[in-house]
């Protein structure tokens, strides 16, 4: 019965990511990040720092995105602030910049957003690993 019930708890979260990825796939091609952001994403007071539900999220997140074309690093990494403030996990949102070795060209830098969660990397940290990136913006879910 305990798998049973774990197996409905994994299905209900992908469920969840899965609609949340949906949702803020359209709302970015809508609506302004920062509005969006503001409508999703709960102040986390930091009193549930679990890095099982942490890293659990972040992988689902991951998983349901596969299925929703162009959900990006940003799609990805917004839907996982906003899970893990709806269960107060406290997460920080951060985009930033890589430029390219010809500085000449107009598409020589690349932006990228990562989630993370206590300094470490949840979400987005596949492509961090293949370029360097500069943080240029960073968004706590404990202040928004």
């Amino acid at each position: 019965m305990h798998r049973f019930k774990a197996w409905i708890r994994r299905g209900l979260l992908f469920l969840l990511c899965l609609g949340v990825v949906i949702f803020v796939r359209i709302a970015l091609y809508l609506a302004k990040f920062t509005q969006i952001r503001r409508w999703l994403v709960t102040p986390a007071d930091g009193s549930r720092d679990n890095a099982a539900r942490a890293h659990v999220v972040a992988r689902t997140v991951s998983r349901a995105a596969r299925y929703v074309p162009k959900a990006t690093c940003m799609t990805q990494a917004l839907t996982g602030q906003a899970i893990l403030s709806w269960f107060g996990v406290p997460t920080d949102l951060i985009i930033g910049a890589a430029s390219a070795a010809t500085p000449d060209v107009a598409e020589a830098t690349d932006f990228h957003a990562w989630l993370i969660w206590q300094e470490t990397v949840i979400l987005g940290g596949e492509e961090l690993t293949r370029r360097d990136f500069s943080a240029l913006s960073r968004m706590s879910s404990q202040h928004v």
